[in-house]
């Protein structure tokens, strides 16, 4: 379960909106919004950035940057009030240099993972500002 501000999330489209043809690198592919093109990227349970749209997540979020949008695949969202939310700080093993994470959060008897927009468009070197589609 992955964490992130509900201010950062534009909208929701499904995986069958992406288009998969040259896709960014480091991304899946592209997703049409307010008639331009944006990254689509994903992720394993590893964090590590995946080439291919699993069957698991049928869910694109795309998220806010100031410059334009990313989309990020999900298998499940949940809108999560945060008073419901206990946030702990990563343990060591866990609080690597470069990595998107930010916090842990006990919520429902799970734990979850705490990022940020900003963080995951670093994680996967997003700079919407230079993208072009080859």
């Amino acid at each position: 379960m992955l964490l992130l501000p509900q201010r950062d999330v534009r909208t929701l489209e499904s995986v069958l909106d992406i288009h998969t043809g040259h896709p960014p690198a480091r991304g899946v592919g592209w997703l049409s919004y307010d008639h331009q093109e944006w990254p689509v990227y994903g992720m394993d349970a590893a964090l590590n950035p995946v080439s291919d749209v699993p069957a698991s997540q049928r869910i694109c979020t795309l998220l806010i940057l100031a410059e334009g949008y990313f989309g990020l695949l999900c298998s499940d969202i949940t809108t999560v009030q945060g008073s419901a939310v206990e946030f702990r700080p990563l343990p060591p093993a866990m609080a690597k240099p470069n990595t998107p994470l930010s916090a842990l959060a006990l919520f429902r008897d799970r734990v979850g993972l705490v990022s940020t927009t900003m963080a995951l468009a670093a994680h996967f070197h997003v700079n919407v500002a230079t993208l072009t589609i080859t």
